[in-house]
């Protein structure tokens, strides 16, 4: 078997371009070999696909600072739709077929489940703590979702309606819903508040969101001139939708990050990728082979797909050239702002996930100073529960000793009979009080 490759000094280029500046390189491979790869996802400099290998599907990662590759299975389970963000892989495995959520944290080599009951789970998102999927454990589809810093699965969607296709970002999930016609929701999960977000009878699919925009794919234009799908996009914070796409082609599968919108688009008889940069309006193309491009995912300014130029797929990436680090450091903005409010709560445990999640993303974006303010609120979170925990172990120590010293006191003062009639009574107290103690 070929073992699988990187031009590391593209990649290491690609990356510094994304940090320190804007520029514009064509496409490379991150991942080839004789084996097929495919559903790549990348967080900063590391990139997790599928891959096969001896007849077994699998997950894979490649640390593209240090080209280290590593194998990711949970308990023996091979994982489905992989997606990374922070150290945290999740995906989907089955035992039985039917399948849970699992999750793998890369620091600690820990993996965990998410989901308490087998059902389909076929398509999931991932971003920061949450992760989202559409779940049929009561008959039709449901949106479930799991909080990586808590540990606990919740339910988002409860509708008789099926939903599905969940995308995810900051504290908002959206998803495809039919329980009147079909249109994009969205739920706030902090604030357990459902909206509405498109009101066009055009049945939408493939929503996905970054910031306060969410873009989809709809068929409103599909009965006119050039009979194709199309690309529209709505601002949350504003409540207007725009478009995005003019109808000469079919796109498809949109993703997003900061200003950039990337997709599968057919215009020239393949399935290649272009994008759209929504702070100048402009459309651009990222791929040329004439070969199939799919299975997209794009973070900062890499974009990353599954490719067949080589006669089987392999993960190719490109650097779109912007300056990503405004958008990375508002997630780490997200991420230190709820660590600080957990950590006021107590919940420290949770709270040092978010701000060590927090830290992570302002060293990519080069901001020294958030990153110390991280490490101030790490120690505090470190210092607070030993301080709660000393103070309650003194005063129980100090509790216990006082009533011992009673329990004595009383013992002198009774007389003999008193003590036959208690017999080893006082004894017995005086061995749970050194046990408490």
């Amino acid at each position: 078997m070929k073992k699988g490759f990187i031009v590391f000094t593209v990649i290491l280029g690609c990356l510094l371009i994304s940090v320190h500046g804007r520029g514009e390189l064509s496409e490379f491979p991150l991942v080839s070999g004789e084996n097929d790869q495919e559903s790549p996802s990348i967080y900063s400099n590391i990139v997790i696909w599928r891959e096969e290998r001896d007849g077994t599907w699998g997950t894979y990662g490649r640390d593209l600072s240090t080209q280290r590759e590593f194998h990711v299975t949970v308990e023996g389970r091979e994982l489905s739709n992989p997606k990374i963000y922070g150290t945290i892989v999740v995906g989907t495995a089955s035992d039985t077929g039917y399948q849970h959520v699992y999750g793998y944290d890369l620091s600690t080599g820990e993996g965990f489940r998410m989901s308490t009951v087998e059902s389909n789970k076929p398509m999931l998102d991932f971003f920061g703590t949450l992760a989202v999927w559409e779940d049929d454990r009561h008959g039709s589809w449901d949106i479930y979702g799991y909080d990586v810093s808590t540990r606990k699965e919740f339910r988002i969607t409860d509708e008789d309606a099926q939903q599905w296709q969940p995308a995810v970002y900051g504290d908002i999930v959206v998803w495809v819903d039919d329980r009147e016609d079909t249109h994009i929701y969205g739920y706030n999960v902090s604030t357990g508040e459902e909206f509405q977000i498109t009101t066009d009878d055009a049945d939408p699919f493939s929503p996905a969101i970054y910031g306060d925009i969410v873009v989809w794919v709809d068929m409103r234009n599909f009965d006119l001139v050039y009979k194709n799908w199309e690309l529209y996009g709505y601002d949350l914070s504003t409540q207007e939708e725009f478009r995005i796409t003019m109808g000469i082609s079919n796109p498809s599968c949109p993703e997003i990050y900061g200003d950039s919108v990337v997709w599968n688009d057919d215009r020239h008889g393949n399935w290649e990728l272009y994008g759209y940069d929504l702070s100048t309006r402009k459309e651009f193309r990222i791929t040329t082979d004439e070969v199939e491009q799919f299975t997209h995912e794009l973070w900062g300014s890499m974009v990353v797909w599954s490719d067949d130029r080589n006669g089987n797929y392999d993960i190719y990436g490109r650097d779109l050239g912007n300056d990503c680090r405004r958008f990375v450091r508002q997630e780490g903005d997200f991420f230190l702002e709820k660590g600080k409010n957990k950590c006021e709560e107590e919940e420290y445990e949770s709270a040092l996930f978010l701000l060590q999640l927090a830290k992570q993303n302002y060293l990519y974006a080069e901001a020294a100073e958030k990153a110390e303010e991280c490490d101030e609120w790490i120690q505090k979170c470190h210092r607070e529960p030993e301080g709660i925990c000393g103070g309650s172990l003194l005063l129980v120590a100090v509790l216990g000793v006082l009533g011992l010293r009673r329990e004595r006191e009383k013992e002198r003062e009774r007389t003999p009979e008193q003590g036959d009639m208690l017999g080893t009574t006082p004894m017995r107290r005086d061995t749970d009080s050194r046990r408490d103690e």
